[in-house]
């Protein structure tokens, strides 16, 4: 489910890379977006349950905690990097400077999300060699 949702995900951003312009209405980014979207939908549950289920009880609060933060950071590298690439190529100076940098970006784009895929797809099943449990409880106990 991860790597069927990332793979969606790379499709939705590729797709509004490749096609968007300057006289692109709302409704032209509609299905790209909602390829994304899908992907979005099918990869980070799986990945949460993933991640807080394959460790112990009392554990499951630090792994949601570790696996948020390393989102948001992942988040925050990936806008550095665009950022640092629409910059490099262009800048905000003039009309003709951000349309360089804006056209450096979907390159930019496409070279992270095919890294993101080629690792998701390669990645061993569940993603790492972490131990799975079955998530049972015993009666008349309840998780918190």
């Amino acid at each position: 489910m991860v790597a069927t949702g990332m793979t969606l995900q790379t499709a939705g951003i590729v797709l509004l890379a490749a096609f968007s312009h300057s006289g692109l209405w709302y409704s032209g980014m509609a299905a790209p977006m909602a390829i994304g979207a899908i992907g979005f939908t099918l990869a980070v549950p799986a990945l949460t349950k993933t991640a807080v289920g394959s460790v112990e009880p009392a554990d499951i609060g630090t792994a949601s905690g570790l696996l948020s933060t390393v989102r948001q950071v992942g988040v925050a590298f990936g806008v550095a990097a665009t950022s640092a690439a629409f910059t490099a190529a262009g800048g905000y100076t003039t009309a003709l400077t951000v349309a360089a940098g804006y056209a450096a970006c979907p390159g930019s784009i496409r070279r992270h999300s095919r890294i993101v895929r080629c690792r998701s797809v390669l990645a061993p099943a569940g993603g790492t060699k972490l131990r799975h449990r079955a998530a049972t409880i015993p009666p008349g106990q309840r998780r918190v």
